[in-house]
């Protein structure tokens, strides 16, 4: 579809390996749906992203649209290092993000942060629109993270969104339950509907 197209699908991709990017589109009618494709287990390295691209090849030059938004939460200790949170912290974020305290639609936590994904009210195919999008999503997650103390910053240890993955309408994010190459341990993390749209 054209830019600015309106379209009623709301489609994720999934995909295998980072470094290919052939993906399969995959409707998803709301956030259940959403959370059962990215708890799918799949052999190997298994991603999925927010947006789909001409020919379903990852590109941001191909893009297409975004139905949801993935922000990626990192953990970053006091020297900005981005590393596994504390059991303790982890704990924290788990029962805020739980109680609907992030205000999205989906979450998990990751190695060494959180996903929090956003199911949009409709996709969108303007880049300019997606832009601003995601910057009221991450001020949004900010705004959550620091109301529940968990944010971070400098000098400080803590959760904070990763504010340039947001708008690359090439980006993958890896599924909850998959092996990552250069992590020893496989991902096995469940995954919470925490809202709707």
């Amino acid at each position: 579809p054209a830019r600015g197209t309106i379209m009623t699908a709301l489609e994720i991709t999934l995909g295998a390996g980072r470094r290919d990017p052939q993906g399969r589109r995959v409707t998803v009618d709301g956030p259940a749906a959403l959370a059962a494709a990215l708890r799918r287990d799949a052999p190997g390295e298994v991603w999925w992203s927010p947006h789909t691209w001409r020919d379903d090849l990852r590109s941001s030059d191909a893009w297409v649209a975004s139905c949801v938004v993935g922000v990626d939460v990192d953990y970053r200790d006091a020297t900005g290092a981005h590393v596994a949170p504390p059991a303790d912290v982890a704990a924290r974020m788990d029962a805020v993000a739980r109680r609907g305290g992030l205000r999205g639609s989906v979450w998990h936590a990751t190695p060494r942060g959180a996903r929090l994904v956003l199911v949009l009210d409709a996709p969108v195919t303007d880049a300019a629109v997606h832009a601003r999008v995601c910057t009221g999503v991450a001020s949004r997650g900010e705004d959550a993270l620091r109301r529940a103390g968990l944010i971070g910053g400098t000098g400080a240890a803590g959760y904070t969104v990763d504010r340039p993955a947001l708008t690359d309408r090439a980006r993958l994010l890896f599924s909850a339950r998959t092996r990552v190459e250069g992590e020893s341990v496989p991902r096995d993390a469940a995954v919470h509907v925490i809202g709707g749209t």
